[in-house]
């Protein structure tokens, strides 16, 4: 305080020659040293910086989306934000020590909402969503297995035991989804399109989505979830088919002019990252062979959201991944080939390659989904 006070009895007007020129002087110096400071501060906040690319997380309470919104946090290449469909869900992602994501980077809406666009209106400057760059949308439809079904199966244990047959039949168990209007026709189609139609009147020019591996096969189980068949007649209610509405939604996606990364993922897991190699292909590819297992974790997945965002940016791409046990190489030093034609990113027992550097090779060969199948 009493800097500022010598500092203004400098500035008075001097009767000395040369005094208004010190004072000009000192005005100047205060004003630069105020200047620095300011830079200064703003420079150790890295939420703050320009060069930040700023990531909406739809779906980000669930499993997948509380990954890749933690990875997001932690990177000072972006800044996210988070969307949650209730005030539990927001709450709950706060707490969570993982994902270190504050309240302010939390944005409550209903994707299946019919005013999902009217809803998120007033989130549009107080949580900078005019500002966003790219969108990642880890939102879908969730199923329950009936507690009826889930004591029928275990009753019918012992029997198959006996007859020799498999213990548990799961295309014989009853689903139900989470919430009453959390079927797949309302949350991966309508709510998909509720958020590419979000992503084009906010001007964001990169969408990122997580689907699933089996969208070119009618028959696959996983469309029978939520369904249930009359035995009588045949004939089969309910609302189901997930795999044919996720991939109506990606067909809406590839024609609304976005550049895109759709993802299609083989079984998740919840299992470390980072301890297998990245295997990706296209059209269901990767089921077929003598390696049936199609799996992957939900950490190698989130990784391979974020690597998306820097190395699919400005690219039209859709394909499928899993990870498999790294290949070493034989004794001469030759990579074995991989199965199909599938693009297999590590063949030494050295650590597997990072999920950029899998996206990086795989964009290499121009590949991606044939929306046709």
């Amino acid at each position: 305080m009493t800097y500022f006070r010598q500092l203004l009895s400098l500035l008075k007007p001097n009767a000395g020659r040369g005094g208004n020129s010190c004072s000009i002087l000192l005005l100047c110096c205060f004003l630069a040293t105020l200047q620095c400071c300011c830079s200064a501060l703003t420079a150790q906040d890295p939420q703050s910086s320009k060069q930040a690319t700023r990531v909406l997380v739809t779906g980000a309470a669930g499993k997948t989306g509380r990954l890749v919104l933690s990875k997001l946090e932690k990177d000072p290449r972006y800044e996210p934000k988070g969307l949650v469909r209730s005030e539990a869900s927001a709450k709950q992602l706060v707490k969570n020590k993982d994902v270190n994501c504050p309240l302010e980077h939390v944005v409550i809406a209903d994707i299946t909402s019919p005013t999902f666009l009217e809803d998120l209106r007033p989130s549009l400057e107080h949580h900078g969503l005019d500002k966003l760059e790219a969108m990642i949308i880890c939102t879908s439809a969730v199923p329950r297995i009936s507690k009826l079904s889930f004591a029928a199966m275990l009753l019918k244990v012992p029997i198959n035991f006996v007859r020799r047959k498999p213990l548990v039949d799961f295309r014989s168990m009853r689903f139900k989804w989470k919430h009453p209007n959390g079927y797949p026709e309302k949350v991966d189609y309508e709510g998909q399109v509720n958020q590419i139609e979000l992503a084009k009147q906010l001007g964001i020019s990169h969408v990122v989505v997580v689907s699933s591996m089996g969208g070119t096969d009618q028959d696959n189980f996983l469309n029978s979830v939520g369904k249930v068949k009359d035995k009588k007649t045949g004939k089969t209610t309910g609302n189901g088919d997930i795999l044919l509405w996720k991939r109506r939604a990606e067909k809406y996606l590839v024609e609304s002019g976005l550049d895109y990364t759709i993802i299609h993922p083989g079984g998740l897991i919840d299992t470390p990252g980072g301890k297998e190699e990245f295997v990706l292909d296209v059209d269901d590819q990767l089921y077929k062979g003598p390696n049936r297992s199609t799996r992957i974790s939900r950490e190698d997945l989130a990784d391979l959201c974020v690597a998306s965002l820097s190395v699919g940016k400005g690219q039209k791409v859709s394909f499928d991944c899993i990870t498999r046990p790294i290949q070493p190489t034989s004794d001469n030093g030759v990579i074995p080939e991989s199965i199909n034609g599938d693009v297999s990113t590590s063949s030494s027992p050295d650590p597997p390659k990072s999920a950029e550097e899998a996206l990086t090779k795989f964009l290499e060969l121009s590949k991606t989904a044939n929306y046709a199948l």
